[in-house]
């Protein structure tokens, strides 16, 4: 006796190799779960710890995207995807490494880490040339249209560098401590996710494309973004701009804007009274 909810999965039960028991199910109870109601844990992803970053999926494929690292003292913009559409993976062989991105496989594999089936096959999905792909950042806005990735605007540190790091004299950063984020940006960036052989100059990787630095909305993160009725939506968000006296202005934003190409942008509404058209 089991009552199926709508969204709800019911498991009867199994034999010792894991299969249905059709006999046993006349004495056992079905166990009905609500989806969202039984979690999987795959382990620790290869990636570096991060918050702030993007999660989309694009043809069956996980994409994770940017960041930030601890303390907010770096910034990421790697890209890795996972494309065992959420079952585990199982390396051939115990000995199995990463590989490197070939003409013949652009994304590296990433499938030792997946011991025992109690990890995700990620993959690294590098840019094919280090200026092709946006710089690094966080908390901006991310969507899927018409078959292409978007990412939005986001914030940063002003004078971070990969090299580098923090600025030695930020007045953002404690002394040997964490930073807290003082710059936004608007530019807006877009792949297909498709995997590209190298080339002159390139690696094997995905192709960025700057789509437009200047979308006519503020810089701004932390603004929400979704893609509906064919378009690009961004709404609200703040700004983060660092004072002469050291400390960050923060505006916060109740503008929407949409787009159906991501270059072309059209303020919707400014005030809560209007609706969408």
């Amino acid at each position: 006796q089991c009552n199926i909810e709508e969204g709800s999965r019911c498991l009867g039960p199994a034999t010792s190799t894991g299969y249905g028991n059709p006999v046993a199910s006349y004495e056992t109870k079905d166990v009905c779960l609500s989806n969202g109601a039984a979690w999987n844990y795959y382990g620790l992803a290869p990636f570096a710890g991060r918050f702030g970053h993007g999660a989309v999926t694009l043809n069956g494929v996980l994409w994770i995207m940017g960041g930030i690292g601890s303390r907010t003292r770096t910034f990421f913009n790697d890209v890795w995807v996972e494309t065992t559409n959420g079952m585990a993976c199982y390396p051939s062989e115990a000995t199995d490494v990463c590989t490197a991105p070939t003409a013949d496989a652009p994304l590296s594999s990433s499938c030792a880490f997946a011991r025992n089936g109690t990890a995700l096959c990620w993959n690294s999905a590098p840019a094919t040339t280090v200026n092709n792909t946006f710089t690094p950042r966080g908390f901006f806005g991310y969507a899927v249209l018409s078959g292409d990735i978007y990412i939005l605007g986001g914030h940063r540190l002003r004078g971070w560098t990969a090299e580098k790091g923090p600025p030695a004299s930020s007045p953002s950063c404690l002394s040997g401590g964490s930073c807290q984020l003082d710059d936004s940006i608007n530019d807006v960036w877009m792949t297909d996710g498709q995997a590209h052989a190298a080339g002159p100059g390139t690696v094997a990787g995905v192709v960025w494309q700057l789509v437009t630095a200047s979308p006519g909305w503020v810089a701004r993160g932390r603004a929400a973004t979704v893609a509906f009725n064919n378009r690009l939506f961004i709404m609200g968000g703040e700004r983060l701009v660092l004072q002469a006296s050291g400390g960050t202005l923060t505006t916060y934003f109740n503008d929407v804007w949409s787009s159906t190409d991501g270059l072309n942008w059209k303020v919707r509404f400014k005030y809560s009274v209007e609706c969408f058209m």
